[in-house]
């Protein structure tokens, strides 16, 4: 098959395409020639991005807090090319103000900060445009934003120990500021409960009082906490003030120490300790002790009668036996006169520290020593292999992982380079508790 048509003399024809397959013929005067050209061109050309503008956060809104008539905000305009470009702030919003220079020049990487401020509630656009750069549109919204507002303040309680509290209180929350109030309200103590504890807009919040734990008179601080949604959390000091109840009779008295605190180690010996009470009244009366706590037995009697002016001393054992290590706690009453008062008491059981035994001996002189042996047992006599074996130049040892509880047995030998061995040491013992 014939490739080329009829050659025109002294004529060159090329046929050059795109296509995968192109064929060119070529006849010169002396003879034909035809050659077949196999191709695939493909030309990319890739135009870098020479200036780009993003921006940060993509949206414009400001709030204004009550009880001002202005808030600021911020837009970062950044150029993510690598050419400079010059950009141009432009808004429609009346109540956007302040913003200079509107006008600025990027380079290539970095960044610039509008800083503008918002005089009243709006809502509208801006752009951000520059010669060769896409137009940037930033939605605006100005707003005054809640705010949390009490009333009162600030509230207070009284009551007595063992008696009776001060009725629960109100306090209103209300929105001082625009928008919609979304708050919730917490107590930082377990004594003062609040309800409701959420709501929208204006509510009213009824403070209780949970006196449960309050065993002693003083003064008691807590604080309610609002918050709210894009507002700034509000806070409401609480006090409430526990008094001693007082006798129609004359009758009263003060208990010191106001607690009983123990601290034991697990399998230590019981431990003692009392409280003192005095009669402060007018006349003579009886108190007597209550608990419920399985630790805590009585060594002097729970009962006791005091003149006026008088004073006694009930005391009590804890015991850890059966313990583990932790912390105990309960709450005992002491009753008279017509008055109720209560001791808040605690044991700490630890582990011990002390479960080690240090032993220190004499050198010994013969010049063939090579060492010491050390022997432990939990009961004194006869003694099987040793625990350890020293090398001559240390007098001491120290015995490790010792049981709580349990008293130990020691004695140290010493022996020579054939492994002749001394008679015994002195016995001694030390016990873990």
């Amino acid at each position: 098959m014939n490739l080329c048509s009829t050659p025109t003399p002294s004529a060159h024809r090329w046929v050059i395409g795109m296509d995968n397959v192109r064929r060119a013929c070529w006849r010169p005067q002396s003879g034909l020639v035809t050659a077949a050209i196999f191709a695939s061109l493909f030309f990319a050309f890739v135009e870098p991005v020479r200036a780009n503008v993003v921006v940060t956060p993509t949206e414009l809104t400001i709030g204004i807090p009550t009880g001002q008539t202005t808030a600021w905000g911020s837009i970062t305009a950044r150029n993510t090319g690598v050419a400079p470009v010059t950009i141009t702030w432009s808004d429609g919003v009346n109540c956007l103000q302040n913003l200079t220079p509107l006008t600025r020049t990027l380079a290539a990487g970095s960044s610039s900060v509008f800083t503008i401020e918002g005089v009243c509630p709006a809502t509208g656009s801006a752009t951000l445009s520059g010669t060769g750069v896409s137009m940037v549109t930033i939605p605006v919204s100005i707003s005054t934003v809640p705010a949390v507002g009490l009333s009162p303040t600030s509230l207070v309680f009284a009551g007595t120990v063992g008696g009776t509290n001060s009725s629960a209180q109100t306090f209103a929350i209300s929105n001082i500021g625009g928008g919609t109030l979304t708050w919730s309200a917490s107590s930082s103590v377990t004594w003062l409960t609040l309800s409701p504890q959420s709501g929208t807009n204006a509510g009213t919040i009824t403070a209780s009082l949970n006196p449960a734990g309050l065993v002693m008179s003083g003064n008691y601080t807590a604080t309610v906490t609002v918050t709210a949604v894009g507002a700034t959390t509000k806070t409401m000091p609480v006090t409430l003030t526990v008094t001693t109840a007082t006798s129609s009779t004359g009758a009263g008295f003060s208990i010191s120490p106001p607690t009983l605190s123990y601290t034991a180690t697990v399998g230590s010996p019981n431990k003692t300790s009392g409280v003192t009470i005095t009669n402060t009244g007018t006349s003579t009366f009886t108190v007597t002790w209550f608990d419920p706590i399985n630790w805590l037995v009585a060594t002097s009697g729970d009962t006791v009668t005091m003149a006026p002016g008088g004073s006694a001393t009930i005391s009590h054992t804890a015991s850890a036996a059966g313990l583990t290590a932790g912390s105990y706690s309960g709450t005992a009453t002491i009753a008279g006169g017509g008055i109720t008062q209560q001791v808040p008491v605690t044991l700490t059981v630890v582990t011990s520290t002390a479960q080690t035994a240090n032993l220190t001996w004499n050198a010994n002189s013969e010049t063939d020593l090579s060492g010491y042996k050390v022997y432990a047992r939990t009961s004194s006599g006869a003694y099987a292999a040793p625990v350890a074996t020293i090398p001559k130049g240390t007098t001491s040892y120290t015995a490790t992982g010792l049981q709580t509880g349990t008293t130990y047995f020691f004695i140290v030998t010493a022996y020579d380079n054939a492994g002749n061995e001394s008679l015994h040491s002195s016995e001694v013992s030390k016990s873990i508790f």
